[in-house]
């Protein structure tokens, strides 16, 4: 019985205490000063009209590069040898009957855009690796995981004048 009361009395003191605690949050103390904003709106006869200036970003170039690959091992591809090299003009050109591959000319563009995983911007133009895989114009592939500088690698033979 005696903890049951002293259960009640912890009870309503944690009660009041809340309550006093949260009453001093709604009602305000008499010697607090209150704070005020004003804004004032003016209006101006003349008002200075600038034109949007369009800076626009000159396009980088883009190369793509034709890699032979070792076999497959997974996600791990090895280039051996980069046979061809097609400068920014020529791409569409490059491009042209390989527009049924599924989506090969779409992630080449999208790559010379700088807009594919893996492409770095950050040189003064960008390097896009793709390969062949058996014969034919079908068979191009644009693959994330051959996007690194290739270009440098003392490993790789470069055929393409």
């Amino acid at each position: 019985m005696a903890y049951e009361i002293l259960k009640v009395l912890s009870l309503g003191g944690i009660t009041v205490a809340g309550g006093g605690i949260v009453g001093r949050f709604l009602v305000p103390d008499p010697n607090e000063k209150q704070l005020t904003s004003e804004s004032k709106l003016t209006t101006s006869q003349k008002v200075d009209q600038q034109e949007d200036t369009v800076v626009e970003v000159p396009k980088k170039k883009c190369f793509v590069y034709v890699a032979e690959v070792s076999p497959l091992t997974g996600s791990n591809i090895k280039v051996k040898t980069l046979s061809e090299k097609v400068d920014s003009e020529s791409i569409d050109e490059f491009l042209k009957g390989k527009e049924q591959s599924t989506n090969f000319s779409r992630d080449v563009k999208q790559a010379c855009d700088g807009q594919k995983t893996g492409i770095d911007t950050s040189k003064d133009s960008i390097n896009v690796y793709v390969y062949r895989k058996g014969e034919g114009d079908q068979n191009w592939i644009y693959s994330t995981n051959l996007q690194r500088d290739w270009l440098n690698d003392s490993n790789v033979q470069k055929t393409f004048s």
